[in-house]
């Protein structure tokens, strides 16, 4: 799994994250992945899962995730900039580029 550009912005990108057992693992590029603890998550992060958690809109998959499951904006969710809750244990999180550069420990887009 890695960012995928979104469908209506090419200044942001869906982000895949899956949590399991506490850990947060961010699929920030090909073959590149963060993990973080509770303690060390981001704010951003903490504030996109909550305001995800906290919807009305449940759109969880109940069956096997495929990438085109993470990948696909929910309808009439509201949250098209924002990400949305795939399963239990996935998400998928829209993110500006200087957002998602930062998470790889980027800084700046110097020469792209």
């Amino acid at each position: 799994m890695s960012p995928v550009q979104h469908r209506d912005s090419n200044k942001h990108y869906r982000v895949p994250v899956h949590i399991s057992d506490g850990i947060h693992t961010i699929y920030v590029g090909h073959n590149l992945r963060r993990r973080f603890d509770v303690d060390t998550l981001p704010e951003l992060l903490k504030h996109k899962l909550s305001m995800i958690n906290a919807s009305p809109y449940g759109e969880i998959v109940d069956r096997g995730v495929t990438n085109i499951d993470v990948y696909t904006i929910p309808k009439d969710s509201g949250f098209n900039l924002i990400g949305w809750r795939v399963n239990q244990e996935m998400y998928c999180l829209v993110l500006t580029t200087a957002e998602l550069d930062s998470l790889k420990g980027e800084h700046g887009n110097a020469g792209k």
